[in-house]
């Protein structure tokens, strides 16, 4: 049985499973759909047959899609056809398409000129390549659909094929109905047993009970209904099913009828009525109008082979069948493009993926149902379906502000469609950026005496988004540039890039686009229609519970003022910095008598968009209360943006330790001043537009304003260097692990090797093996993170002194569904003995120590030169994005450059740099490792003396290095100073930094950062064996407990391998076009986000697409470095968000 068919237990009923199956049903999904979509087309295979004819008449181009045949229409306008083009055409039409008056081939499709035009003898040969190859283009291109069937899928790495595309396309269909049934238990439409015996049948090791299912039409002829079959535990003795029975239809869902009279009117229903399965009645359409059916027609004929791979199967045959049925029709006058349409469905199985994502939608509408909050499943029903209204028109208004941004979306959608058009324009062809791929040729000088040649592989769009590489001269091309065109080259690229100017135009289109009076318009009537949403939910949650309230917010939007009161809407600011929060609206009612305010907080803390206030003084120290905890803090620190950031952020930084700062002026309001409501939101929202972006709100230079020092083409360089760096220190440190992959690794080994031997038959994961240790045993063991359980992996990795002292209290569980009872009555002895004396951590440390500090080993000096390097470049890459930023100015930049570059071995004395020293920054005694100091002892200015601070959670790679109450101000530094320092150094840290949260950080001893010039480091090698050494040296000899010495053994190795010397590898690139834009995650239009917990789909169903729905906390965590570049839209998070039928999850009642 798959892990993902595991019998459920009561708490893998919680949201966090649910998510979890979700995003296996997804994957498996997406899998199946990008492996189809792998297949040929039609118009590619006429390219293939044509690309030898035209590489014989000896052109510049080999690509028959650079050559086009021309002539002028009745019109006298150039109408032009691509050679593969024609040559489908002739297969379609005949030769005829060649007979057209002044029709011939040129190497432009809007040119007749002689200068473009092929010579008559190629003329001539390409005529008869086109006559000749559309006689047997149909049988290529079924030959090659066939053949498809039978080709080999690479691994995922990359390596050894992992089977067959039938092979894997089995797997996959198996896995997604797998977790479909796992789905059923939730919704708890099959038992427990039930689960069971279906996953048998499922995976292909039991046929028993399994039907095809066939349907009788008017004729008398039995016709078998595609990719359907009938499941049955109980089988009359006729051979036909009984009782309880399951419709299985792969892709598309398992139902359960408890008879199989109740199948039969199932089935009927689906081709009738308001049940109707339109995917079903489209496969049964070709046998004629299945219109209303019989029960009693559906018949049942017992199968010999597996379900999932008769479904795939018969997924191959309804390719080859309908392929067939178009390609004959011969003289169909269907335009070319709807043919392409239709042959492209057929080939990429289109109605497979149809299925999956009808099933995934049903899925989101069930879960849905399963996961809503108490407020919406139990609320009124007129307040519920008042609800659903609210959000299908905020959905609406959200895909109208998306139409009027086009291409505008993202840098990459706008590079895409700008170069296209360039290269339409320049080579007379399309040609796909993101399909172009383009290998650079580096030599990176690790020493004077060594070099390092790597190769970089961008697609042609990615180079243009994240910048071209100085080193970018020495470009290969794929495919070659003669199959691109004559004229496409590295000079074409670079001239292309040159003149297209990107980034700046984007960020010029960008500002245009915003400031459009009819985009304006859209974006505030979206925020309007959210502002409606998000207080109707309030309501029902009890967030707003006045009436007054929800009538000012009623009011004022439609610009109802009563006589004797004033309503005035605008933003919140803090006073101190007059930093404006970037997505909080104040609405505010004042009368003779007395106030009330309401704050409108998309994506607020505690789970809340809305507050009501009786007073401004509530108001403010509710806003500050936020600061007494994580999210609150977090989502304050998130609103801010611009210069006054980080200035800001001190100031909350300092309240947080000290909240007597925070009064009831702390926070001030901002009215808009704007005619009516509609004026003053749009204004609100143009402020908050603009501020989403860097190159708008002050957090990044405008691109037009970098020196060659620091533009695209140095960070795509560094980018391109470190993770060549990476790679090849990761190809020569193959058992660098993870410690507890090492733990599970070898644990497994001893694991099997000792079942094997008494006899037991099977693999076991240790991650799957549960002990219950000292508890009582339970019938319904929890496995989730909170669980009192622990796996025999992480014992084995942290110890226990002695298991067997909990005895009689020790219990076997595991996760996986095996039957614990089976397994030999001495593996908890032999548990307890290999806990106790395996000792995995110290054969992992005496690794490290070997393979990366004994000199002697051959890699020693490679290893190091590459890890040096890799220093150098990433404290370079930081320099460079804060001073993009606006943190540096171009002379610190400059001189951090210089300093950096003087680290490596050999390195020449610059004289501006000479008196500047790079030592370790130490808190409390300890050395913060990865934390380097850049000061310049000869000068007096504060500039010149900053800390490299790599990862840090507020995303400032450098700053100024004045005392340690500026260092430590936040909690998040202070736990990132804090993880940075050695097991045996954590105590001496831990006091020191309870003082200073007590009240000394006011002292001037206590905060003095001590520096001298002899701490200074010598060269990037020193870090290399510094480290290493500090490394082994980092385990507390003074514990006593195999428990404790374990417990710091592991702590050490996790923290080193994986947080400071190889953090990280693989290395995530900074981009260009990331450090400019977040539209990749983040749409412009959304002006606030998608914080509006009232529009956003269930939680879960976010976190299982891997597409984060959190408005500008993702910003903010993408820009901040807070875990950069981990918000990436997975293959089925792509895959899910084209399939989301954003109005299933919660649909109107009839």
């Amino acid at each position: 049985m798959n892990d993902s068919a595991t019998t459920l237990t009561p708490s893998e009923g919680r949201p966090e499973y649910m998510t979890q199956q979700l995003a296996n049903l997804t994957e498996a999904c997406a899998q199946s759909s990008e492996l189809l979509a792998q297949n040929m087309t039609l118009r590619e295979v006429a390219s293939n047959l044509l690309a030898g004819t035209v590489r014989s008449t000896g052109l510049k181009v080999s690509s028959a899609d650079a050559i086009f045949f021309n002539r002028l229409d009745s019109d006298q306008h150039i109408a032009s056809i691509a050679l593969p083009d024609l040559l489908v055409d002739a297969m379609r039409h005949g030769d005829s398409v060649l007979e057209n008056v002044g029709a011939a081939f040129f190497t432009r499709h809007d040119s007749l000129d002689a200068e473009h035009a092929l010579s008559p003898g190629h003329n001539q040969d390409l005529r008869k390549a086109v006559v000749h190859l559309s006689g047997t283009l149909s049988e290529s291109y079924q030959a090659q659909l066939d053949g498809f069937w039978q080709k080999p899928v690479p691994a995922s790495d990359g390596q050894q094929p992992v089977g067959t595309t039938v092979e894997a396309l089995i797997r996959q269909q198996c896995s997604a109905l797998d977790t479909e049934l796992v789905l059923c238990g939730y919704s708890a439409m099959v038992s427990t047993q039930e689960q069971k015996w279906l996953s048998g049948v499922i995976e292909g090791s039991s046929t028993d009970g399994v039907f095809g299912l066939t349907w009788t039409i008017a004729d008398g002829t039995r016709v078998r209904v595609p990719s359907a079959y009938v499941v049955s535990e109980s089988i009359q003795d006729d051979g036909q099913p009984a009782g309880v029975t399951f419709l299985i239809m792969p892709a598309r869902g398992i139902e359960r009828f408890e008879s199989v009279d109740r199948l039969r009117e199932g089935l009927s229903s689906k081709l009738a009525g308001p049940l109707k399965d339109a995917l079903l009645i489209r496969d049964l359409v070709q046998f004629g109008d299945p219109g209303a059916v019989d029960p009693c027609a559906w018949t049942f004929e017992a199968m010999n082979d597996s379900l999932i791979n008769t479904h795939v199967h018969e997924v191959r045959h309804k390719q080859t069948e309908d392929c067939r049925f178009l390609l004959a029709q011969g003289h169909d006058e269907t335009d070319r493009q709807v043919f392409y349409t239709q042959l492209e469905r057929v080939q990429t199985c289109a109605h497979l993926d149809e299925a999956m994502g009808q099933s995934f939608n049903s899925w989101v509408a069930k879960l849905s149902e399963i996961a809503e909050p108490h407020w919406r499943k139990y609320g009124d029903a007129g307040e519920k379906a008042y609800l659903i209204r609210l959000e299908h028109a905020h959905a609406d208004r959200r895909r109208k502000v998306d139409e009027l941004f086009g291409h505008l979306h993202s840098l990459e959608t706008f590079a895409q469609a700008e170069m296209t058009q360039y290269m339409r324009h320049h080579l007379g062809r399309a040609i796909d950026p993101s399909q172009v791929r383009i290998n650079v040729h580096d030599t990176i000088e690790l020493r004077l005496d060594d070099s390092l040649h790597t190769v970089y592989d961008y697609s042609l769009l990615e180079f243009a988004v994240q910048g071209m590489p100085i080193v970018a001269s020495r470009m290969r091309f794929s495919p070659s540039p003669d199959q691109l065109h004559a004229d496409f080259s590295a000079a074409f690229v670079k001239e292309m890039l040159d003149q297209l100017n990107l980034h700046a135009r984007y960020e010029k289109a960008l500002e245009q686009r915003m400031n459009d009076e009819n985009v304006l318009h859209a974006m505030t009537r979206h925020r309007d229609s959210a502002i409606a949403l998000s207080a109707h939910a309030a309501k029902m949650q009890g967030h707003l519970q006045q009436d007054r309230s929800h009538d000012l917010v009623h009011m004022i939007r439609g610009d109802l003022t009563p006589a004797g009161t004033v309503h005035c809407v605008g933003s919140l600011h803090l006073t101190a910095t007059d930093s404006r929060f970037r997505d909080m609206i104040v609405i505010a009612e004042r009368t003779q008598t007395d106030e009330h305010f309401v704050l409108y907080a998309p994506g607020g803390p505690n789970g809340r968009d809305f507050f009501e206030f009786r007073s401004w003084r509530e108001l403010s120290f509710q806003v500050g209360g936020w600061l007494s905890d994580e999210s609150g803090r977090t989502y304050l620190h998130d609103q801010l943006f611009g210069p006054s950031k980080s200035e800001a952020i001190a100031f909350l930084n300092e309240t947080q330790l000290t909240p007597s700062l925070w009064g009831a002026d702390s926070c001030r309001f901002v009215g808009s001043t704007g005619p009516n409501f509609e004026s003053n939101l749009a204004g609100l929202v143009r402020q908050k537009a603009l501020s989403s972006f860097p190159f708008f709100n002050g957090e990044a230079r405008s691109v037009a304003d970098l020196p060659s020092s620091a533009n695209a083409s140095i960070l795509a360089m560094l980018n391109a260097r470190i993770t060549g760096l990476n790679s090849v220190f990761a190809k020569l440190s193959p058992s660098l692990m993870p410690l507890r992959d090492y733990v599970q690794k070898e644990t497994s080994k001893l694991l099997n090797a000792y079942l094997q031997s008494a006899g037991y038959a099977g693999h076991v994961d240790p991650d799957t093996l549960y002990l219950g240790l000292g508890i009582p045993y339970t019938e319904t063991p929890d496995f989730g993170e909170s669980s009192d359980l622990r796996s025999l992996t992480d014992l084995m990795m942290h110890g226990s002194d002695d298991i067997k002292r909990y005895s009689p209290h020790i219990h076997l569980y595991s996760s996986v569904g095996l039957d614990v009872t089976r397994f030999p009555s001495k593996l908890i002895s032999f548990m307890d003995k290999q806990i106790r004396e395996a000792d995995l951590a110290a054969h992992y440390m005496n690794h490290l120590n070997s393979e990366f500090l004994e000199r002697k080993n051959p890699l020693h000096h490679r290893r190091k030169a590459l890890l040096g390097k890799r220093i150098q470049y990433e404290m370079t890459r930081g320099a460079l994005v804060m001073f993009h930023q606006g943190h540096l100015t171009l002379a610190q930049y400059t001189w951090l450059c210089q300093t950096i570059d003087g680290l490596a071995v050999g390195a020449p004395v610059i004289s501006s740099v000479e008196n500047t020293a790079v030592s370790a920054l130490r808190i409390a005694g300890q050395i913060i490792e990865g934390v380097y100091i850049f000061r310049d002892f000869n000068s007096q200015d504060p500039a010149y003396n900053v800390l490299y601070t790599p990862g840090a959670p507020d995303g400032l790679e450098y700053r100024p290095l004045s005392d340690f109450a500026q260092l430590l101000g936040s909690e998040k530094m202070r736990t990132y100073y804090a993880s940075r320092v050695s097991h045996a150094g954590q105590k001496l840290m831990g006091e020191f930094l309870d003082r200073f949260i007590r009240g000394r950080r006011h002292e001037p001893d206590v905060i003095k950062i001590h520096n001298r010039p002899e701490y200074r480091i010598a060269n990037v090698d020193q870090l290399y064996g510094d480290m290493f050494e500090r490394m082994i040296a980092d385990v507390d000899s003074q514990t006593q407990s195999v428990a404790e010495k374990r417990m710091a053994l592991a702590y050490t190795i996790i923290k080193w391998t994986g947080t400071i010397v190889f953090l990280p590898f693989p290395q995530l690139s900074l981009g260009w076009g990331l450090l400019n834009t977040t539209l990749t995650f983040i749409q412009a239009f959304d002006a606030y986000g998608s914080g509006d917990r009232a529009a956003a789909i269930p939680l879960f169903i976010a976190g299982a697409m891997g597409i984060a729905l959190g408005g500008d906390g993702v910003r903010a965590l993408i820009m901040g470095g807070n875990g950069l570049g981990t918000i990436v839209a997975t293959r089925a998070g792509v895959w899910a968000w084209k399939k989301l039928d954003l109005g299933a999850a919660y649909r109107l009642t009839a």
